[in-house]
């Protein structure tokens, strides 16, 4: 192999890395998006319940 085959498959190898990295900060990012929304809906919960107790 010469020194053009190598750099193509080195290019290739980076990407397939660069596409599996962004695919699980992707997903990672969603999973935080999921923790954030449900702490949000139980403060809401949380504070409509001491808003009817403190009426």
């Amino acid at each position: 192999m010469d020194s053009t085959h190598m750099f193509l498959i080195a290019m290739g190898a980076f990407s397939i890395l660069v596409a599996i990295i962004g695919f699980w900060l992707i997903t990672r990012r969603q999973e935080k998006d999921e923790a954030i929304d449900a702490a949000i809906f139980l403060a809401q919960r949380q504070l409509e319940e001491y808003l009817k107790q403190n009426k």
